[in-house]
């Protein structure tokens, strides 16, 4: 992941966070359990990702 987004954008503490763990389980997102803030990660990296695919595609 390191070597695609760089190291900026990966964030170990994700898969220590109990809400992430509960909305993998559950199949849910995380605003479905109330914490759409625990979101900005996610959203960052699909921002990152998007603009990589893209450049690629040109």
């Amino acid at each position: 992941m390191i070597t695609e987004v760089g190291k900026e954008l990966v964030f170990p503490s994700i898969r220590e966070s109990e809400r992430y763990k509960q909305a993998i389980s559950q199949g849910k997102t995380l605003s479905a359990l109330g914490a759409p803030e625990l979101e900005s990660p996610f959203e960052t990296l699909v921002q990152h990702l998007t603009a990589i695919i893209e450049d690629n595609h040109e």
